[in-house]
């Protein structure tokens, strides 16, 4: 299992409408893609421009090949990009004991 972590920081003016438009993303995934395990949607208190995706997926096949490949990803990423003043991406892999 893999997680991926992501901060964003949007333009303010558009922060609702993104924040719409990643839920639905979330739900999609969610709904859709059985490798996706879990995708979580937070909105800072303080700066409500910023949001941290927490995603879960059942291997990196599923987050790179399966994820990304659906039509909807294409559509939330062609409306987003242009409001996304900075992002960072991290992958992490589960340890298992």
């Amino acid at each position: 299992m893999i997680a991926l972590s992501v901060m964003l920081e949007v333009d303010p003016a558009h922060a609702d409408a993104f924040a719409a438009l990643v839920l639905r993303q979330a739900h999609n995934s969610l709904t859709n893609e059985k490798g996706c395990l879990g995708f979580t949607v937070f909105r800072h208190d303080a700066a409500p421009n910023r949001f941290y995706l927490h995603e879960t997926y059942a291997n990196k096949e599923a987050l790179e090949k399966d994820h990304r490949s659906t039509p909807y990803f294409a559509e939330f990423i062609e409306k987003t990009t242009p409001w996304v003043l900075s992002a960072s991406r991290e992958i992490w892999h589960h340890l298992e004991g």
